[in-house]
């Protein structure tokens, strides 16, 4: 402070040669010249006027030092309680043995006012992948599913009837003709597309919501080499935006090449990118991690199944984003067996990256009895490393949330083989870096497919392929 307030006395007097300097010094610590003439003051006076303006500026600075510290105590208080209502809340939950509403959607028979069928069937057993959002021009307390369902998905709108609400209405916006397998939705420069992936060779759809219509409308035609499984919609900044397609299969076996495809302005659609070699890839997942000094953008892979190997024992592939070459190389390989999805989740600065294994390569009595993983990122090696096994039975989807009623952050694993003793489960992340099993989700005689959750004017639920689950404090 000294040495800025000297350089400033010194270019005055350059400046203006010998001049007598009033100044003043404002509540918000500004310094205000308010008069400066040619008379010749002497050096003296001028240096009482700045040390008057220094034992001001320690005074404001004193005065903020203390006020943050009484903030940080503060904080620390109530960063105390907080922990002490969370614990309870723990307790309590682990003695309630009551549920949420639920909205069953076994066969679910559903219609809507929307342009297009007057209704349509959903077989929970049918549907692969469900996708919650928000549409622009709709109320507060409407939100929509995309449902990925064999042999046509479905889009519904979901609306509160009451003033918390507690109580939803299902009805049709529309059928997704052939998509079947994966549903992606998001947003780019302002529209709202949604990209389904349809099972087989064949290939996939993506649409465009038209506000005029109320509807999504194909938009264009995604050329498959075999079966898409899963689109992954990222942007990298200063780069563009991208659309990630998981290729399982194709004629030749499950040894294909999936896609990266770049959104092009000047032709106003998504254009091939760069081809990856895969084993039967089930999912991608993007995500960044980054510190200080240091951000890395990645594509995670969920590889199933090798034909030339004849094992689902693989290593999937973790891919980082290189500003060089401007193409994704790869960053590290991870062990997996059978893996059918990634999830990142990032809690209390660690990031973790969840992958369900649902197929192993014993005899059909156990081939879905395997345990999926959690791999921690080290800052120290610069990857992932393994941290914890997870008891799961066919597990195909992860998904990760936080719920702001109790500021936690869960996981919730859905398993398609429950009748071997390992239904859905949510789990809640500890303090420690660790999953630990909360509740059972859904039926323990029917397998879940996916699971997403989302908010509702306070209300908290979690959707999956056999019903809507209502948050009731301690679990769905």
């Amino acid at each position: 402070r000294v040495v800025l307030v000297l350089a400033l006395l010194c270019a005055f007097s350059s400046a203006r040669g010998s001049c007598q300097v009033r100044m003043s010094a404002n509540m918000d610590g500004r310094l205000e010249v308010t008069e400066c003439d040619g008379g010749g003051g002497s050096a003296a006076g001028t240096t009482t006027v700045f040390g008057s303006v220094l034992d001001r500026l320690g005074d404001l600075e004193r005065l903020v030092s203390q006020q943050q510290a009484e903030k940080s105590q503060l904080t620390a208080a109530n960063e105390q309680q907080l922990g002490a209502i969370r614990r309870l809340t723990s307790q309590l939950c682990a003695l309630s043995t009551g549920r949420g509403a639920e909205l069953s959607l076994p066969t679910m028979s559903v219609q809507g006012p929307f342009p297009g069928p007057s209704a349509t069937t959903i077989a929970a057993n049918m549907t692969r992948d469900v996708e919650v959002f928000s549409l622009p021009g709709f109320p507060s307390n409407v939100v929509f599913a995309a449902l990925a369902s064999n042999p046509d998905g479905v889009v519904v709108q979901l609306t509160g009837q009451d003033t918390a609400n507690t109580t939803l209405a299902m009805e049709l916006l529309q059928t997704l003709p052939g998509v079947d397998m994966d549903c992606e939705h998001f947003e780019l420069n302002g529209t709202q597309y949604l990209a389904g992936a349809k099972h087989g060779i064949a290939d996939s759809t993506l649409f465009r919501w038209e506000p005029t219509q109320s509807r999504f409308q194909p938009f264009q035609t995604l050329s498959a080499q075999g079966s898409f499984y899963d689109f992954k919609f990222f942007t990298i900044p200063q780069v563009g935006a991208f659309l990630a397609a998981a290729n399982a299969i194709n004629g030749s076996g499950w040894d294909v090449l999936s896609d990266i495809l770049r959104w092009s302005e000047p032709d106003q659609r998504f254009v091939p990118f760069q081809q990856l070699p895969t084993k039967g890839a089930r999912d991608f997942e993007f995500f960044e991690v980054k510190n200080a000094t240091h951000c890395w953008m990645f594509l995670a892979v969920a590889e199933y199944f090798s034909t030339v190997l004849q094992t689902h024992t693989l290593n999937s592939t973790l891919l980082r984003w290189d500003a060089d070459s401007g193409q994704f190389v790869v960053h590290q390989y991870l062990p997996t067996v059978g893996a059918t999805d990634w999830q990142h989740a990032e809690v209390n600065g660690q990031h973790f990256l969840v992958v369900a294994n649902q197929h192993n390569d014993h005899t059909p009595a156990n081939e879905y009895d395997i345990d999926s993983s959690v791999y921690r990122w080290s800052w120290v090696e610069a990857r992932f490393v393994w941290s914890q096994a997870v008891p799961t039975s066919g597990a195909l989807s992860w998904t990760s949330f936080t719920l702001p009623s109790t500021g936690y952050s869960y996981m919730a694993v859905a398993n398609v083989k429950p009748e071997n003793g390992i239904p859905s489960r949510m789990y809640q992340w500890s303090e420690d870096g660790s999953l630990v099993n909360l509740a059972n989700i859904g039926m323990v005689t029917q397998g879940e497919r996916d699971f997403s959750q989302f908010n509702l004017n306070g209300v908290e639920y979690l959707l999956g392929n056999t019903g809507i689950f209502t948050w009731n404090g301690c679990l769905f």
